[in-house]
Order: C-alpha cells, then sequence, then structure tokens
C-alpha cells in the first residue's frame, strides 16, 4: 500500500529522510534494489505535468535491514520556487517489480536572504 505524507520545506535546507521498508509487518531485504524520486509542480494528476526533478539511488548495505536514505542538497532546495509540488518515492527490488512508497505534496516555503 502506498503512503501519503505531506513535508513542508524552507529554500536552502538540506532534506534528509530515512525511510523504513515493510512487507507484511517484516523488514523488507533492500539488497538489488533500486530508489526513485520524482517531483512535478502540484496539479491534478490528469494533467500529466512534466517531472522538474528526478533522482535514483540504491540500497547502501552499510544501513540495516530495510533502511534507506533519501535526501535533497541545500543547492536543489534553494533552486525551488515557494509553492506547492508533487513527489513520489518509488521501488524497484531485484526481481523488478516497481512500487510506489511514498507520494504526496512537497510545500517549498521562501527562505530570508541569510549568507553564511
Amino acid at each position: 500500500m502506498t503512503t501519503i505524507h505531506n513535508i513542508t520545506i524552507k529554500q536552502g535546507d538540506d532534506i534528509t529522510r530515512t525511510l523504513t521498508i515493510r512487507k507484511a509487518g517484516v523488514l523488507f531485504p533492500l539488497t538489488g534494489c533500486t530508489f526513485a524520486f520524482a517531483l512535478a509542480r502540484k496539479a491534478s494528476r490528469r494533467n500529466n505535468e512534466p517531472q522538474i526533478f528526478q533522482t535514483t539511488w540504491v540500497f547502501d548495505p552499510t544501513l540495516p535491514l530495510g533502511v534507506t536514505v533519501f535526501a535533497l542538497s541545500d543547492t536543489l532546495t534553494e533552486s525551488l520556487l515557494p509553492r506547492d509540488y508533487a513527489y513520489d518515492i518509488k521501488i524497484k527490488d531485484a526481481t523488478g517489480a516497481v512500487k510506489t512508497l511514498l507520494t504526496g505534496g512537497i510545500r517549498v516555503l521562501p527562505t530570508p536572504v541569510t549568507p553564511f
């Protein structure tokens, strides 16, 4: 089952989320799995809005069973306009089966310019 999760971020912030994947309540072995994140302007799915960003990553075997980490850099979030976006995260398992894990909205809030 796909989980809906909405996120609010500020422009220019690093974003890291730890995802724990379970199947029938049991931690799912992620060896051989690939993950994909896609971001689009928030709109009705019927509009088929083009993706404005997409990335993939593979399972990191140094992480615990069933765990992967998703990250967006400050450079990427700085480039996003303050607005609402839609996203999803999919998994492709070692057999090639694809499933949507997470979907929802990302609200990007403006950040006042504060140089480091």
